[in-house]
Parts: structure tokens; C-alpha cells; sequence
């Protein structure tokens, strides 16, 4: 497969999200590979360059105008990791440039006139908005230390953006870079275009995660840089490169917006459909929906967003009791909440409980509930115990004893032992029966992840964490509600029922806030039957959701072996097989 055909079929092969990504990437790959470009024998071999780039570097180093360059070592073979055409040449960034600096040290000052001060801050989708660039405080013979000009390139040394760069274009002001940027300012002999891509290039970010160096926040010096091995076309080729991949760039780009809208619209279609039937106002209403669901089915389902969006329709009908047929043989609702307060009421006076707290009733709020008959609107906290968890101790930690469970320990509905701490066995039994977590409990996220749901679906006892929260049906014994009703309904638009507060930088879910939210409650044998109905098809959903990521797993393996099986026909160029 040629990378022609390999572009003429990529709709094929644009299935998966990092498809143009991983693209782009091959296509700069083949580039600094020479597979791309014809070799023209009237071009100035890559070695001549480098001859002239030292006189010139030398010229400028006696007349004053630049530092003393510094050396670096030659280029072994090991560095040499693929082979380029006759015509190339193995060199180091740092023969390639007339110099590397950091950027200047000061602070910036809100101003309009002065020396502006470029930040990384200020460099946003590949543009300047220099209207927007401080200025700083510089003294006049330092500037020409720190300009910058059209051609420099400037490397990110620190933090989430380190190793991206900027090819600058036109500067239209007098302007320095700041400290947390190196200025590469390459040879005239050598296209800064062409040096932009390589350090695009997957050679370059493979030689700079080996180089980057600092513990807690990644960065990487001007010295790494200076010694990265770099594949050198003539000066004319690096231009055919240049024309070449901007070329191919486009058509990424063009492919790419075509990616985005339909993805766009796939998830348009799925949201809409799946709204509607969440908006049904009655079985007239319904009826067509489920109808639009069934018609766009594959669309519905085509991607994660589509997906969620149908498990909350499930779940929303659900809890409308929808799903589920009326049986005039089940107990009604507000006799079920009637026993539910008497038993309240007798392990109170058994002394087993503390007196239970009033809730207030339901208002105006209960408007938007539309109940089935038999069905009963309450407040969660009269169908459930609920309890926090306790602040334990990180010195008390160990790697032996009864696991503790965090809200980052509840994944997918369940929780999980893979990061638990836990608590010596002896401490433990302190706290385990006033803060267990039997197998089967119900637990819910109060902080951070906030309203996160799931089951202990161990066989194990474990401890309950500070701002997770355990909820226990009343009458469990007797099966009168449903712990699975009580999670599919706390599914079903977790931020808007459960109230939670926005504004502030950890959302935080009070116990009242959880009492006091209004639940439809069904028959015990409804909940029952609801709840069989919606595991099933939550199980139809996962599969579905699996389904979507096993094509797309594969959709990568396809993308992948058909990058590495693309070639060109040269003679003289890597061979096809070789990677960066």
C-alpha cells in the first residue's frame, strides 16, 4: 500500500479518534525519512550545508555577533536510527542552528509601549495575538541577547506543554521570549520550516522523553536539545518537504473536519432520539419516540456519548414506570411506606436507632412527577439508614489488614481493591462495626465524584472512608424496597436530583441533601420487576458500549498495520519498514 492509496482509502480507516492524529504523525515520519520527496542531483548535498553553516558560525563568532558555539559529539551509529538517502546527512540540532538561549528573566507589566514579552501563555492555536503580550523591563544592550525574529523557533522547556513548539512569522513589534522558552535560531543555510516539522516528528519526541529530566514538574535544557540527532536533507529537498507535507497537512485537516462533523451528527441524532423519549409526556407520545430509537438504532448507538444517552433513557423511563406493566395484586405504595414507619418506629423504641429526624414534604417540587397509580412519591431518606464514613488515619495504614473504601475505590458500579489502603487487623476491629461495608452494601461519593454509585460485590467486609456513604434500605429484611431500585433511580440524572452545589472547587453532597431527595417509590413486587427488566438491559448497554471500544481497538490495529505496510517506491530511501 502506497501512502497515495493509503490517503485515498482512509475513510476507511477513520473510524477511531486518534486515526488523523496518528496520521499526521506518519505522514512528518515518512518526511524526515526522505520517502516523500525525489532526490535531484542539482541539489547541494546535506554536507556541503554543514561545511557552510560552521564558516558562517565562525564568521559570525570572530565579528562578535554570537557566543562561542559549543560542541557536542558527533553522531554515532546508535543514533542513526534509520537510513536516509545518499544525499542526507546524520547531524546534531545544535550544527544546524547558529545558537539555542533561554529566554529573558523578568517580570511582566501591563503596558502598552516597551519591549513586549513573549509567554507560553500567550502562544494559542500556532498564533500570537500581540495586541495582548505584556511588555517587561529590559535593558537596552540586553535586548539584542533575547530578540526574537521570523524563523526562530521557540521550544516550551517545563511543564504540560514542555517540547511543543512555535515557528516564529512576522514579529511586528521589538520582542524578547520569556525564560520558560528556548530560542532555536537556525542557519539561513537551513530551512526553519523544515526544522519545525522535524520537531514534529516522532524521532524528536521519542530522543526528548529520553531526554527530559526533573522529578515532580518534567523539563528539558537547552543542552539536551543542542544534542538531539537530527536527518538533514539539501537545502533544496527540505523545501520539497515542506511544500509536500503542508500539502498532506491539509488534506488531515480536511479529513479530520469531515471526522468531527459526523461524529457530530451521530451524536446529535442518538441525543435527540433518546431525549424524546425521555420527554414523552404519555404512551402517545412514547410510542413514536421508541419508533425514532428503533429507526436510527445505529446511529443511536455509534458512539460512547450515543451509548450514555440510552442508559439514561432506560433508567429514566424506568423510574416513570414505563418499562413496567401494572399488577392489581401488588401492595400499594403508601401501604408499604406505612409499614416502613412503623418498623422505624419500633426499632426506635427498642432503642436500636436514634430518633429518626422529620423531613419536610413534598411541595411544588413534586409537580414534575408524573406517577403511575399504586406508586407513591417520599423521600429517599424515609425508605433508608444512611451512614457516614469515618476520617481514618494514613499513618495507621498497612499493607495487611481490612481494606478501607475510598471514593476512588468505587469504579463501574462495584468496588474495587486494586489501590486500597487498609487498616491493621487489630485497629480494625475498633471501628468495623459501626463503619463496615457487608457484602451487598449500597455505597455513594459525597466529595470530588461526587454522587459515584456502587456495590460491595464481594464476599469481604471492609471500612467506610470519610464522604462515602452507605445507604441501607429499612425492612431489607422483608424485601419492601429494593436496593437496586434505590441505585437505578440515584442513576438516573444524579446532579439534577441530587441537588448537588455547584461554584465551589470540590463539589461537596450533604447527608440532607441525600434524605431529602423526592424518590418515586413502586410496589415491592414492581421494584422488582423493574429492577429485572432495567438490569437486563443495562447489560444490553455495556455490551454495546464494549462492542464500540473492542471495534475501535481494532479500528487502531487496522490504522496501525496499514501506516506500517504504506511505502514509496525509492531506491535510495529508508526502508520501508523502518520506524522512528
Amino acid at each position: 500500500m502506497t501512502l497515495r492509496t493509503l490517503l485515498d482509502r482512509f475513510d476507511l480507516l477513520m473510524d477511531t479518534p486518534a486515526s488523523v492524529s496518528k496520521l499526521r504523525q506518519f505522514t512528518i515520519q515518512l518526511a524526515t525519512q526522505g520517502h516523500l520527496t525525489e532526490r535531484h542531483p542539482d541539489d547541494t548535498p546535506a554536507n556541503v550545508l554543514l561545511e557552510r553553516i560552521q564558516q558562517e558560525k565562525q564568521r559570525l563568532y570572530d565579528s562578535g555577533e554570537i557566543r562561542k558555539p559549543k560542541a557536542v559529539p558527533d553522531v554515532d551509529e546508535s543514533d542513526k536510527v534509520f537510513a536516509v538517502p545518499k544525499s542526507w546527512s546524520w547531524t546534531r540540532l545544535n550544527e544546524v542552528a547558529l545558537g539555542l538561549r533561554y529566554g529573558y528573566t523578568a517580570s511582566a507589566k501591563e503596558k502598552e509601549d516597551g519591549v513586549r514579552f513573549l509567554r507560553i501563555t500567550d502562544i494559542q492555536n500556532n498564533s500570537v495575538d500581540w495586541a495582548k503580550v505584556p511588555s517587561c523591563e529590559i535593558e537596552e544592550d540586553e535586548i539584542d541577547k533575547y530578540r526574537i525574529r521570523k524563523g526562530d523557533l521557540l521550544v516550551a522547556r517545563t511543564g504540560g506543554t514542555i517540547g511543543k513548539t512555535f515557528l516564529m512569522p512576522k514579529v511586528p513589534v521589538e520582542a524578547v521570549c520569556a525564560s520558560y522558552l528556548i530560542r532555536i535560531r537556525p542557519s539561513p543555510e537551513v530551512s526553519s520550516s523544515y526544522v519545525k516539522r522535524y520537531l514534529e516528528s516522532p524521532l524528536y519526541w521519542r530522543q526528548l522523553s529520553e531526554a527530559s529530566s526533573g522529578t515532580g514538574q518534567p523539563n528539558v535544557n537547552s543542552t539536551a536539545l543542542r544534542e538531539l540527532a537530527v536527518p538533514l536533507p539539501p537545502r533544496e529537498e527540505q523545501q520539497r518537504i515542506v511544500e509536500t507535507v503542508d500539502g498532506l497537512m491539509d488534506e488531515c485537516d480536511a479529513l479530520e473536519q469531515q471526522q468531527e462533523r459526523e461524529r457530530t451528527l451521530q451524536v446529535q441524532v442518538g441525543i435527540a432520539a433518546t431525549e424524546a423519549l425521555q420527554s414523552a409526556e404519555n404512551e402517545e407520545d412514547l410510542r413514536p419516540a421508541w419508533e425514532r430509537v428503533r429507526e436510527h438504532f445505529d446511529t443511536v448507538t455509534a458512539t460512547p456519548e450515543g451509548v450514555d444517552a440510552l442508559r439514561q433513557s432506560i433508567l429514566q423511563l424506568a423510574v416513570q414506570g414505563r418499562l413496567t406493566e401494572r399488577d392489581p395484586e401488588d401492595t400499594p405504595a403508601d401501604v408499604l411506606l406505612e409499614q416502613i414507619q412503623q418498623e422505624k418506629q419500633r426499632l426506635y423504641d427498642a432503642g436500636e436507632i436514634r430518633k429518626p429526624k422529620d423531613l419536610p414534604k413534598i411541595g411544588d417540587e413534586g409537580e414534575k412527577f408524573d406517577l403511575p397509580s399504586q406508586w407513591v412519591l417520599t423521600r429517599l431518606g424515609r425508605l433508608i439508614h444512611f451512614k457516614n464514613g469515618y476520617a481514618f488515619r494514613s499513618k495507621n495504614y498497612s499493607d495487611e489488614g481490612v481494606g478501607i473504601v475510598k471514593i476512588g475505590d468505587i469504579q463501574d458500579g462495584e468496588v474495587t481493591e486494586q489501590d486500597m489502603d487498609r487498616l491493621p487487623t487489630d485497629l480494625a476491629k475498633k471501628k468495623i462495626e459501626k463503619y463496615n461495608v457487608e457484602p451487598g452494601a449500597l455505597l455513594i461519593g459525597m466529595s470530588g465524584s461526587v454522587g459515584k454509585l456502587g456495590f460491595n460485590t464481594s464476599e469481604k467486609t471492609y471500612l467506610l472512608n470519610q464522604r462515602v456513604g452507605k445507604i441501607t434500605p429499612i425492612s431489607a429484611l422483608t424485601g419492601s424496597v429494593s436496593k437496586r431500585y434505590i441505585y437505578h433511580f440515584l442513576r438516573t440524572r444524579v446532579d439534577e436530583n441530587l441537588r448537588i452545589a455547584e461554584g465551589s472547587a470540590i463539589k461537596n453532597l450533604s447527608t440532607t441533601q441525600i434524605k431529602e431527595t423526592p424518590i418515586p417509590l413502586p410496589p415491592p413486587e414492581e421494584q422488582r420487576r423493574l429492577v429485572e427488566i432495567v438490569d437486563l438491559l443495562m447489560s444490553f448497554c455495556n455490551d454495546l458500549g464494549e462492542l464500540l471500544s473492542d471495534s475501535s481497538e481494532r479500528g487502531e490495529q487496522l490504522l496501525e498495520a496499514a501506516l506500517k505496510d504504506a511505502s514509496v517506491d525509492r531506491s535510495d530511501a529508508a526502508p520501508t519498514g523502518a520506524t522512528a
